[in-house]
């Protein structure tokens, strides 16, 4: 397809291609998934599956599998390396799963379902932290790992994320888990507890003050980091959305401003991007079968909303991620939502109208055109890309951000109930 440059205007020819699927240990769902950077040349993939109990008395198992891709400008290939089974309670389920420290932890959320006949009405989840050997993309002698640590709750979780902050000359990584009652659970990693794998119960309030401020039970996270400011942007189970723009100029933190609109059915996933100078954009799906962005939200708030045209027509959408342009420049994005409908849809800047008013004078605030339909087998649970573009860098942490390597080709992840697929986009 043709994708329009929303800083010069100029047209450039784009290919999607896929190069590689696979079906991971099982009948398996898959939970999660990871892409690294490996070298110059390569990417590695870490994906999270658990097999389906065929029977009530099948205990569930849990793999982290490891596909590599050889990924240059002139060829990409993948291959399916190693799986490692990680120990947990039969009775417990997977949520979720992280990884901090690069790949080194993995981090799973599990949790247990109260039964009908369980008059208790009990609901145990557990947060547990596995040490990944570092030769995994090679091999690995040990084929089940036990944890090295755990954290159990009394109640239902929903979700974990992770957050990245810099304090003095030690680099601090916080896991967060987000509870369906009491708000959020949050565990700090410092780097020289990385090898053990030691996680310690902390405060977000000190870096994070805007998680003071939630409003229900968090199901997405998102955090731009821009010139001196932090926005954060929260969506939660009963269909609110929110920014809070944190100001991080002086000794601490604080929140200088916040945005909020209500949508209908649970925001499953939420992407802040840069846009518009100093601007953000804010796109979002939801469970009930919609995505939609929200541009110029400094000069407009959260009023300024539109659904991606397509989205509406699918089943529930489920995940949301943003793509770089290959060849044009970093402030055209590609957008690809993925949907429970089997759908990948993927979308690209439309020619600014006259009909779009006020936003048309900002060419990066142009709408999206839906531009390609990828038809799978299975649910779309999860989008990634690689290697990290400026984007994802603005999001994790208050640093430089680095051009995007053209030497190396866009690879495009796509994680489905029960395989996962390689595109390449160039």
């Amino acid at each position: 397809g043709t994708v329009r440059s929303t800083k010069t205007g100029q047209m450039l020819d784009v290919f999607l291609s896929e190069f590689y699927s696979c079906e991971l240990p099982g009948p398996s769902n898959i939970f999660g998934l990871q892409v690294v950077s490996s070298g110059r040349k390569g990417l590695i993939l870490f994906a999270l599956s658990q097999e389906v109990r065929c029977s009530e008395r099948a205990d569930p198992s849990a793999f982290v599998t490891v596909i590599c891709v050889d990924a240059n400008k002139d060829s990409v290939s993948a291959v399916l390396s190693d799986s490692i089974r990680l120990a947990f309670p039969t009775d417990q389920d997977v949520i979720s799963l992280e990884f901090l420290q690069g790949v080194s932890l993995c981090l799973v959320l599990t949790t247990t379902l109260s039964k009908p006949s369980d008059l208790s009405g009990t609901t145990t989840s557990c947060l547990r932290i596995y040490v990944l050997p570092s030769n995994l993309e090679e091999g690995c002698d040990s084929k089940t790992l036990d944890p090295v640590q755990s954290f159990e709750f009394k109640s239902l979780l929903l979700t974990s994320f992770k957050l990245r902050s810099v304090e003095g000359d030690a680099s601090i990584q916080t896991a967060v888990v987000a509870d369906a009652e009491l708000g959020c659970h949050a565990f700090t990693l410092h780097d020289q507890d990385a090898t053990a794998g030691q996680l310690a119960p902390t405060s977000l309030a000190p870096y994070y003050p805007e998680f003071s401020l939630l409003e229900g039970s968090l199901l997405s996270v998102d955090v731009l980091y821009r010139n001196g400011l932090r926005y954060t942007a929260f969506g939660y189970q009963h269909g609110l959305v929110t920014i809070h723009k944190t100001n991080l100029k002086g000794d601490t933190p604080t929140v200088d401003q916040s945005w909020s609109t209500a949508l209908d059915g649970p925001i499953t996933s939420c992407r802040l991007v840069p846009c518009c100078g100093d601007d953000v954009r804010l796109i979002v799906t939801a469970a009930i079968g919609f995505a939609a962005v929200f541009r110029c939200v400094e000069k407009h708030g959260l009023s300024d909303g539109a659904v991606l045209p397509g989205s509406q027509h699918d089943d529930s959408a489920l995940c949301v991620e943003v793509l770089p342009a290959p060849g044009l420049d970093d402030t055209t994005h590609l957008v690809a939502i993925g949907t429970y409908a089997n759908h990948v849809l993927i979308y690209a800047p439309a020619p600014p109208t006259q009909e779009a008013g006020d936003a048309a004078t900002c060419a990066s605030c142009s709408a999206y055109e839906l531009r390609w339909r990828i038809v799978l087998r299975h649910p779309v649970y999860s989008i990634r890309v690689g290697p990290d573009h400026i984007s994802r860098a603005h999001r994790h942490r208050p640093s430089k951000v680095h051009p995007h390597d053209d030497t190396m080709p866009t690879v495009l992840v796509v994680m489905t109930m029960y395989d996962v697929h390689l595109y390449r986009l160039l």
